[in-house]
């Protein structure tokens, strides 16, 4: 992604690499709520 966002220009860069942080939150929070144990809890 970041050879990629390379060739963008430095505030496309900067909203992209927002993007992906946000990306990661979801991606994390979904893979928490996904674990086996919140359903017994």
């Amino acid at each position: 992604a970041a050879v990629v966002m390379f060739f963008y220009s430095p505030l496309t860069r900067h909203t992209m690499e927002n993007i992906s942080v946000r990306g990661e939150l979801v991606w994390s929070y979904m893979i928490e709520i996904s674990r086996p144990g919140w359903v017994d809890s």
